[in-house]
């Protein structure tokens, strides 16, 4: 039986990483291209969660539970956008829930 409230898209595997973290703690949220596999291996949770949807949705559910660090400059890295991308300067959904969720713009 799911727990009320609970989006969709966190699955049991991630609600219990979640519920795991703690200060400086860190969590990626990337595309099947992310080597997750090999990255993994050198993390507590040595198994990867695998979650299908858009980042940015799974992004968007996992801030409606866990607030971003405010005890770190750096309480999110995001990957640079290519420059082709750049130029046309192509939308992510994801930068604009980072940038209202910590106050910073990153584009």
């Amino acid at each position: 039986m799911p727990l009320k409230g609970i989006p969709l898209s966190i699955t049991p595997e991630l609600l219990y990483a979640l519920a795991r973290m703690g200060h400086g703690d860190k969590l990626v949220i990337a595309d099947s291209n992310f080597p997750s596999d090999s990255v993994a291996k050198s993390c507590i949770i040595t198994n990867p969660i695998r979650i299908h949807g858009k980042t940015s949705d799974v992004l968007s559910d996992i801030l409606t539970l866990i607030p971003i660090d405010t005890y770190r400059n750096d309480p999110i890295i995001v990957m640079d956008r290519v420059p082709l991308d750049k130029e046309r300067d192509l939308y992510i959904p994801a930068y604009e829930l980072i940038a209202k969720a910590s106050n910073k713009d990153i584009n």
